[in-house]
């Protein structure tokens, strides 16, 4: 399995420091990591993948998350699917950003995005890393794809750390077509327009089975 990483090296010490701790902390877990300086589009991280790793399980994830049992996804990922996993702040329980529709809690967090390489459609659309709303975008492009969109986040589980200081709170938010997995890998995707189709800020929930 292949790790793909957007990195930086921040001005705060404790960020640098927390940074440097992830990628300790993932080294081991995969077969190759892949760490690029820079700021990349998520479409042009899966056309690496796409290129250098064809056909292999692949992991896109940001530069403060660490894997805690990586192995699991290799059971999850497979073709026409897109893994999406919501991290965990701590160890008690993942990060509960989202909407409650239904009795059911859609995640609208996502820190990684697992694969089949060179088996997704082409991203065409520009979705930035790092900037609010990303994770929404994502999902919301798989969705529009047909993809079989998962977030198996209680079964696979990743660690966000984030108490050094962050840029992308400096990142103008993002708006399009946004999408929130069901939490826990289950049977159904939320969705809206952001703004609506009218203009207003306001959400017209959409919701759709998963595709198998």
């Amino acid at each position: 399995m292949i790790l793909v990483c957007q990195s930086y090296t921040p001005d705060d010490e404790k960020r640098r420091s927390e940074l440097a701790w992830a990628k300790e902390l993932n080294d081991g877990q995969f077969d190759v990591v892949d760490y690029l300086d820079g700021e990349f589009q998520f479409g042009e991280l899966v056309e690496r993948c796409n290129r250098k790793y064809p056909h292999r399980p692949c992991v896109i994830a940001n530069a403060d998350i660490s894997f805690v049992n990586a192995g699991r996804l290799h059971s999850r990922v497979e073709v026409g699917r897109l893994v999406a996993l919501t991290p965990w702040d701590n160890h008690h329980h993942p990060r509960f950003m989202g909407h409650v529709i239904s009795g059911k809690f859609y995640s609208g967090s996502q820190d990684a995005w697992a694969f089949v390489a060179g088996t997704l459609p082409a991203v065409n659309v520009g979705i930035p890393m790092g900037h609010i709303g990303c994770d929404q975008l994502i999902a919301g492009w798989a969705l529009r794809e047909g993809l079989d969109l998962r977030d198996p986040c209680f079964d696979v589980r990743i660690r966000h750390w984030h108490a050094g200081e962050s840029n992308s709170t400096q990142k103008p938010p993002l708006a399009g077509y946004f999408a929130y997995p069901e939490m826990g890998g289950g049977g159904s995707v939320a969705a809206h327009d952001w703004p609506s189709k009218d203009g207003n800020w306001v959400i017209n929930w959409e919701l759709h089975p998963c595709r198998r």
